[in-house]
């Protein structure tokens, strides 16, 4: 059988469309419209999944930071097991999708959900009370012995995803220890999973233009052949394409859009594990040695968007009203990125709650 034609792509427009339809190129003027909400935000570490919001909006970064806290924003467990900020109408289908499409899974995450939804009986419950009381209900193969803990306690991937089908959220405003609060409304309601999971699919690929089946499996934490069912759930959406010599796939339905992408320009601050950097790192960040530095083992930094292009790094620290950027550009900053740096950075203070500023570029 011949394989159907693949069109080449740019990488440069390839990266601009994803800037665009990631709502980097001319931010949304609500928080609440930024689109990818519609997957989820990674919130590790905690503020990151908000940082990634408040830099594809046009509200005002005070504004932002009150939307998770009972607004119609939620933090909760949900890719991978993994805290993310999504938004709260569009929860239902999320939850949905990420019902185990494998029937042995399936069956252990309703299991220990269920267990979940009996302990907090409706109400706030903080991680420890919650993994404690559920060592009495559920079976003892549910359970491992967690070396962390020195305990024996329900695994912590199946933890993780078991919560969101058991519908709690996170308390935004605890972290240690971590609380778990009821989700405002039925989570899952009125969503079919295959239906569920062919939408989430299809907004993993049309957010990243261009990917292939492991990047969706690594992104949803299976092994690369376990996820192909669900890849299959949109082929017949897919046109095979090259970028970079590689062999991707684009929905047909972006591929002009992917064509004809105008080039981002400006600065924009992303935080650690922002949709921006998923899929294929050499596609985003093409120097081995620059992609060692922006995904590390553990404590990745966030990273400094500017005219397309991954062109550094950056920390922050809060010391009381004072918040403290250090920027460690790839290479020299032209003075009006440097601007717009301090821009970001401004805005990133906002959402923290300080009204000061120190920023310091390092060589």
């Amino acid at each position: 059988m011949t394989r159907p034609t693949a069109p080449e792509l740019d990488r440069r427009s390839v990266l601009a469309r994803r800037a665009e339809v990631q709502d980097l190129t001319s931010p949304a003027r609500r928080a609440t419209d930024v689109r990818v909400l519609g997957v989820g935000l990674q919130d590790t570490p905690r503020g990151s999944g908000l940082a990634g919001v408040r830099a594809r909006t046009a509200q005002p970064a005070a504004e932002v930071g009150r939307l998770l806290d009972g607004g119609p924003l939620v933090l909760a467990m949900t890719v991978r097991g993994a805290p993310h900020v999504l938004d709260r109408a569009g929860l239902g289908l999320v939850t949905a999708a990420l019902v185990p499409f494998q029937e042995a899974e399936a069956e252990e995450v309703a299991a220990v959900a269920a267990a979940m939804r009996a302990v907090a009986d409706g109400r706030p419950v903080s991680r420890p009370e919650l993994s404690g009381a559920l060592n009495d209900r559920v079976p003892d193969a549910l359970r491992s012995w967690c070396e962390r803990c020195g305990a024996v306690h329900v695994r912590e991937e199946l933890f993780r995803k078991a919560t969101l089908h058991a519908g709690l959220e996170l308390d935004p405003n605890e972290s240690s220890p971590v609380v778990f609060r009821p989700i405002t409304g039925a989570a899952g309601a009125g969503h079919e999973p295959a239906g569920a999971r062919t939408e989430l699919v299809r907004r993993f690929v049309h957010l990243l233009g261009v990917t292939r089946p492991d990047e969706l499996a690594a992104w949803l934490g299976y092994r690369p052949g376990e996820a192909r069912p669900l890849w299959d759930l949109v082929a017949d959406e897919l046109q095979p394409v090259q970028v970079e010599g590689r062999r991707r796939w684009a929905l047909a339905s972006d591929l002009d859009a992917l064509r004809g992408a105008a080039g981002f320009e400006g600065v924009r601050l992303l935080p650690p594990s922002d949709p921006y950097l998923l899929g294929d790192r050499a596609l985003v960040v093409p120097d081995r040695a620059r992609q060692r530095l922006v995904w590390r083992a553990v404590a990745n930094p966030g990273v400094v968007l500017a005219d397309g292009e991954i062109a550094g790094l950056w920390r922050h620290r809060t010391t009381g009203r004072r918040l403290t950027v250090a920027v460690t550009p790839f290479a020299p900053l032209a003075s009006s990125r440097r601007a717009g740096v301090r821009e970001e950075a401004e805005r990133v203070a906002a959402l923290r709650g300080a009204d000061r500023v120190e920023l310091t570029f390092d060589s």
